[in-house]
């Protein structure tokens, strides 16, 4: 009877590379069974393994049934973890290889087999701590020596596949390739064909457990410098490819943040101490002689696999590209042609999704603008960058500055027709009308308004397909069919444009700083923002609505689920405050023993009115100082959540909070209130919620608000949402947005003890959102 072998993650590179090769091994075919885990046994990867005779189950890392399940009956496991590069992948790393070995351990497995990486931390003695990949996994590999089951370990070098992605070559405009990073040309790095030979090192363990227990296999089949990589793929494709070494700082500029300090430690651990630390070249010759079968060479790799286009490489779209964070060094041609790639990415995706293509004729419908495919957000928004330089250069600085400015202009035609309701005429009209027509239902003299419609049709506003008739666009239909949109509109066109124009004389003021100076919006108007709107109740109306415009835009985020390591946990999400950014956060941490959440503040409107309506299980209570805001929240309420949520006023928010909150309170909800508060004043807030954290260690609070990025944290096409963010609170309240250090050292003056883990969640939308997991 053959015995049993599962392999975890048998779709994947290295689980699928075993499943080849022993089913291809004569002797191991024989002797083994092999059954195949994945998380979902419906995709076509795991039902070509059914077809080849492998038992295909369903199993997840987070799921320790499921796994207990899969390895029930095995003699042997294979068992491999997945990186995570958002910030935790050390913590990743041991949680989920220590519960696969768990599982094995838990239904008797008698023989195990990890896949491991060296501890860099360890072998730099701490010079490099953000290889959390590498160490957690070591660390697993410790946890398993200790544990009752006969193990062996192989450690994977580099992947000869990241030829396909981070490390593809691009053209250098004239007529070369380059491939960049920041060690020396003779830095070296064992490479490793995964999907290919991973099975080989494995099919020798099968073979002779005996003889490889307890040791660990540096699978690569040998190692290459970055200059003889450079030199296999200018053999292989006849053409000529240079390795470029860039300063360090250029190069982490290039790096996603969630990558950065991770990819760039890797690269110089790797020039300093080899990869698998002392005596790497023969740890790796040593294990390639183990291998059973021939190895896949760097030679036989590129010239199988690699070739190299005319224009940039479309490598998997989120990878790690250098053009796509070098647009600064990018000339006319470069640009141009990384346009056109990306326009083709776009158009294959939307095929691919069965997305219509975007059209800004009237009565358009398509998915296009909605985000739904991460694919195509990302080649869209790259493209928009793109443009943006491409256009700077071709207009040169004269005209660039020129366009620059011009824009006023189009918004004041634009606040003419919004004011005047030409729009909703235009509708009423059945989406077109004559100019006379128009000219008689807005009071606006023909020979005005003529002028001011030639230039919105110029800004694709409205169209006019005979002479002196006008229909309406997608961007026309867009501002009449959503109110509250057009209300925010509206207010930037207004309220935002003259604040802006008094910005520099506020800044002439003396003194005019943040604590005593004075906002562009009193500079201009004479009083704050929010008296002036008390003032003016109809505007002051339209800025409620404008609010509530921008807080139905979608601004995606993962929000990852914070371990309860300590007593009591804080979360902040930021860069918008939108209802959206609570939503994901409590569709990723669902409150289970307390089911009552409670909102604090509300000058910006109340979360809990939409969650009221979303969130059938929880109960909530707004408590406020200011009775009309309750007023104007109680009033959003039907019917059908009345008796769920409770609308309370406190005369301060400072007062202590009630007794029975430490028995009912499962979140605090801070919504988009700090942002112009002192800090002494925030940390007063959150030291008066502390006594229910500290008696109910599962309660937290839950902080929506703004977090101003580091310098070229972005590329400029995605840094400058975060910059007009700066700008616009300093015009309307001469207030900033916080760094993350300004809101760390914040945070931690609420309690000396409070652990502070900031995790940055990236999204294809130019509002981006970073969650921070703020520990006691």
């Amino acid at each position: 009877m053959s015995k049993l072998l599962v392999v975890f993650g048998a779709t994947g590179q290295q689980g699928g590379s075993i499943v080849e090769n022993v089913l291809a091994d004569a002797q191991l075919s024989k002797e083994y069974s092999i059954r195949g885990t994945t998380r979902d046994p419906s995709k076509a990867k795991a039902q070509e393994l059914a077809k080849k005779g492998v038992e295909v189950v369903k199993a997840d890392v987070d799921d320790p049934g499921s796994l207990r399940k899969a390895f029930e009956g095995a003699h042997i496991v294979f068992a491999n973890t997945v990186t995570v590069y958002d910030g935790h992948a050390y913590e990743h790393e041991v949680k989920e290889g220590r519960a696969l070995a768990d599982a094995a351990v838990a239904v008797s497995v008698p023989f195990y087999i990890y896949s491991t990486l060296p501890n860099a931390g360890k072998i730099s003695g701490g010079k490099f701590k953000n290889m959390g990949h590498f160490d957690g996994k070591e660390e697993v590999e410790q946890y398993i020596r200790t544990l009752p089951i006969r193990s062996a370990f192989i450690a994977p070098g580099s992947f000869m596949s990241n030829f396909h992605a981070s490390m593809a070559p691009h053209p250098a405009g004239d007529g070369t390739y380059a491939f960049a990073t920041l060690v020396k040309a003779d830095a070296q790095m064992p490479l490793i064909s995964t999907a290919g030979d991973t099975g080989k090192w494995v099919a020798s363990i099968l073979a002779d457990f005996a003889q490889y227990e307890g040791k660990v296999l540096c699978c690569s089949t040998a190692v290459y410098t970055f200059q003889q990589m450079a030199d296999a793929m200018s053999k292989a494709s006849g053409k000529t490819v240079i390795y470029r070494q860039l300063p360090e700082e250029v190069f982490r500029g290039f790096l996603p943040p969630l990558m950065r300090d991770h990819i760039a430690e890797m690269l110089l651990y790797f020039q300093e101490y080899g990869y698998y630390g002392e005596h790497t070249e023969e740890k790796v010759k040593w294990s390639a002689d183990q291998a059973r079968g021939k190895l896949t060479t760097l030679d036989d790799f590129v010239s199988k696999f690699i070739t190299l286009p005319e224009t940039a490489p479309s490598n998997a779209m989120g990878s790690i590209h250098l053009p796509e964070w070098e647009i600064e060094y990018m000339g006319i041609g470069q640009l141009a042609a990384d346009i056109l790639r990306q326009c083709s990415l776009i158009e294959k995706e939307c095929q691919a999704t069965r997305t219509a293509p975007p059209t800004l004729e009237a009565g358009t419908s398509t998915a296009f603008w909605s985000e739904t495919s991460t694919e195509l957000t990302a080649a869209r928004t790259k493209a928009l960058g793109l443009m943006d330089k491409l256009f700077a250069l071709l207009q040169g600085p004269h005209d660039f500055l020129h366009e620059f400015v011009a824009p006023n202009w189009d918004h004041g035609a634009l606040y003419a027709v919004l004011r005047s309701q030409i729009l909703q005429h235009l509708r009423a009209s059945g989406g077109r009308a004559s100019l006379s027509t128009l000219s008689e239902q807005s009071g606006i003299p023909e020979d005005k308004l003529v002028r001011i419609l030639a230039l919105l049709r110029c800004k694709h506003i409205v169209q006019e397909p005979e002479d002196g008739i006008f229909t309406q666009t997608a961007v026309s239909e867009e501002l009449v069919n959503d109110e509250d949109f057009r209300a925010w509109v509206e207010f930037q066109l207004f309220e935002t444009r003259i604040a802006s124009v008094h910005l520099g004389d506020a800044l002439n003021n003396q003194p005019n700083d943040y604590a005593n100076g004075t906002s562009g919006f009193k500079q201009g108007f004479g009083v704050e923002m929010y008296d002036w709107h008390a003032s003016h109740p109809n505007k002051g109306d339209r800025f409620a609505r404008a609010m509530r415009g921008v807080s139905k835009c979608k601004f995606p985020v993962a929000v990852r689920k914070a371990r309860e390591i300590h007593a009591y946990t804080l979360t902040t999400v930021a860069l918008d405050p939108a209802d959206s950014l609570i939503r994901a956060w409590f569709r990723r941490n669902p409150p289970t023993i307390r089911t009552k959440v409670v909102e604090l503040g509300g000058r910006y409107g109340f979360a809990s009115v939409s969650l009221a309506g979303e969130k059938a299980e929880l109960s909530f209570e707004v408590r406020c100082d200011s009775q009309e805001f309750l007023r104007r929240g109680e009033a959003l309420i039907g019917p059908e959540c009345k008796a769920r949520i409770a609308f309370t006023y406190v005369p301060s928010l400072f007062d202590p909070v009630l007794s029975d909150d430490s028995n009912t309170v499962s979140v605090y909800m801070i919504r988009n209130l700090f942002w112009n508060w002192a800090d002494d004043d925030a940390v007063k807030l959150l030291q008066v919620l502390l006594p229910t954290l500290r008696t109910t260690p599962s309660t937290c609070i839950l902080v929506t608000d703004g977090v101003s990025p580091s310098p070229k944290e972005f590329p400029p096409h995605v840094e400058i949402a975060y910059r007009r963010r700066d700008i616009t609170t300093m015009t309307m309240h001469n207030v900033k947005q916080r760094t993350q250090a300004e809101w760390l050292t914040m945070f931690a003056r609420v309690d000396p003890t409070l652990k502070v883990s900031i995790t940055l969640t990236l999204t294809a939308d130019t509002a981006d959102a970073w969650t921070g997991e703020n520990e006691f």
